[in-house]
């Protein structure tokens, strides 16, 4: 959730930014996969018979999100995102 905890600071203190439609569906992608992850890692806690049965579909959201982050830092990506405005 490091880049959604980011993200919601940045609105908290900055107002939503100023965003192209790409970008913030990106922006929302990010928030909804990270998530999304939360939930599983939740439901992989409270299973007992079999916790890794979460471990696939958690690491195919990771690859996900790496793949529309491009692997930058929160802070970097919100520059690219509004940069591409």
């Amino acid at each position: 959730m490091r880049h959604t905890k980011y993200f919601s600071e940045i609105v908290r203190n900055q107002g939503v930014p100023n965003l192209s439609q790409g970008s913030f569906q990106t922006f929302m992608n990010i928030v909804h996969l990270e998530g999304q992850i939360e939930g599983l890692k939740k439901a992989r806690k409270i299973e007992k018979e079999s916790p890794g049965r979460f471990d696939l579909e958690i690491f195919k959201i990771q690859d996900s999100i790496a793949e529309l982050t491009g692997g930058l830092e929160p802070k970097e990506l919100m520059i690219r995102l509004v940069k591409s405005e």
